[in-house]
């Protein structure tokens, strides 16, 4: 259900499923690391942030959510990354999707693992956090589709 009460139809979500997969492969192949790996764990990052909807990806997030209004887009980015816009055409998808490939890359860089990748994606400083095994395991299941 969008923030302004409308329900999402079929031709919508479907025209911004691809907008986002579509900015979500280019902004995988700018980044100089695996694409699949990458794409992967932007789904599974996806998933677990915003389950991927509408009013999130727009901006319009719920009271509470969203980190009390600093995060933003599908993958919930920080400014501290990057600013990013909310909207769902592509420019705006594509803008935030290069900001969690950041983030994400960085946290793969400082724990050296998937896991721990995801780990300072959510809390950002920290490899080890409780829920990241559940989002690595989506990667992976993810990652082993797209090959």
């Amino acid at each position: 259900m969008a923030a302004n009460g409308e329900r999402e139809g079929a031709t919508q979500h479907l025209d911004r499923s691809f907008t986002m997969a579509c900015a979500v492969v280019d902004a995988a192949h700018l980044a100089n690391h695996d694409t699949h790996q990458i794409v992967a764990a932007l789904v599974a990052i996806g998933w677990h942030e915003s389950r991927f909807r509408r009013d999130v990806h727009m901006g319009n997030c719920r009271p509470g959510e969203c980190d009390d209004g600093m995060a933003s887009g599908p993958w919930q980015t920080w400014p501290l990354w990057g600013k990013t816009r909310p909207g769902v055409t592509y420019e705006p998808t594509h803008e935030c999707a290069r900001v969690a490939i950041r983030a994400y890359l960085y946290g793969h860089r400082q724990c050296g693992t998937t896991e721990g990748a995801m780990s300072h994606y959510q809390t950002g400083n920290l490899c080890h956090w409780k829920s990241a095994t559940r989002r690595a395991r989506l990667a992976r299941r993810v990652e082993r589709w797209l090959r």
